[in-house]
This record gives structure tokens, sequence and C-alpha cells, in this order.
């Protein structure tokens, strides 16, 4: 019993599954994403049609509306701030301090957005109009965010934007900045990965 059980797992493991690619596999697909979306909106509607979650809403939306307010300057600005950072600190900091100081202050380029996400998950939290499924989408936020960002830092690391005199690859400029869309959208379908797996 405990062989036939290995073979199963085994056959299960290593065998094909569903191509994206396969338009016979997109019906399904579309019929999972669409049940999916279903259920948002009926938690959604759900939750403004009930008076005692509208109440706390009202109750909450300075918190919300600050927490939007604060994730929304991260996400959009943050980013762009601590590239700026790094590369000043790259040219004018002392020779032997300069590539610490630049990698610490690089890390920011993924805690800062990322915090941003978290602030958005709590944004929608504090509101109470996500409901269970919801809810779990909302959970999955920061992580998608985090792979996001730390895929564009390392795309921006291995495949710099300024000088290559430092970069760990002798690459001309296109093939960089095609390098920090690769490495970018592995993080992007990562990330995506981690929604699909939530939602099915």
């Amino acid at each position: 019993i405990d062989a036939t059980l290995r073979d199963r797992k085994t056959d299960e493991l290593l065998g094909p599954s569903p191509a994206p690619a396969n338009p016979a596999n997109w019906p399904a697909a579309w019929n999972a994403v669409a049940h999916a979306l279903t259920l948002l909106w009926n938690e959604s509607r759900e939750a403004a049609a009930d008076p005692d979650r509208r109440a706390a809403l009202l109750a909450s939306l300075p918190l919300v509306l600050g927490l939007l307010a604060l994730s929304s300057v991260l996400l959009t600005r943050g980013r762009q701030l601590t590239e700026r950072l790094t590369l000043r600190l790259q040219e004018h900091a002392p020779a032997r301090w300069r590539e610490v100081l630049a990698l610490v202050a690089s890390l920011l380029m993924i805690i800062v957005p990322t915090a941003g996400t978290f602030l958005l998950a709590g944004a929608i939290g504090a509101s109470g109009m996500a409901g269970p499924f919801g809810s779990r989408i909302v959970e999955d936020i920061p992580v998608i965010g985090f792979m996001l960002f730390l895929a564009i830092w390392l795309g921006g690391r291995l495949f710099p934007k300024g000088s290559a005199a430092n970069a760990p690859l002798s690459l001309p400029p296109e093939q960089r900045a095609e390098g920090r869309f690769h490495v970018m959208s592995i993080g992007l379908l990562m990330g995506l990965a981690v929604l699909v797996e939530t939602v099915m």
C-alpha cells in the first residue's frame, strides 16, 4: 500500500499541469476568475447593506483615510526618493563607506513601498467592508508587494540605471533596461501566483 501511495504521489508531482497557453484551458480559468469576482462583489454588497458595518466604517473613517494617504505616499513616491538617496550616497559618500551606505539605503527601496502595502491592507481591514474571502486576498497584498519590490530592487542591483562601472554584468544600457524588466516580471508573476493560490 505504501509503495502504491508513493507511486501515485510521484505521478501527481511529476505529471504535467494544465498549460496556460492551451486555449482549451481558458474557459475553466475564466470561470474561476468570474467566480472569485462574484464572491468579492457579493461580500462587498452585503457589507454595504449592513447598517452595523456602515456605522463601523464611519467611525473608523479618519483612520482608514489616514492609512490610505500614507500608503499612497509610500507607494507612489517612496521608491523614487530612496533611489535618489542611494545614487547620492554612491556619488558623494566617503569611498570607504560608499558601498555599505548605498546598500543599506537601497534596502529602503524594498522596505518603504512594502510598508505602503501593509498600510493599504490595514486600511481595507480597518474599514470592515471585506468579507472572509476578501480578507484572505487582502492578506496577500503585502506578500505580493514584497515580491514585486524585491524583484525591482534585485533588478536594479544586477542591472543598474546609472554608471555600469560597478555593475555585476558588463552590459550596454538597453540590455540592462531589458534585464530590469525581466526580473521585475518574474517578481510580479510570483506575486500573482500567491494570489491565484489563494483564489483557487
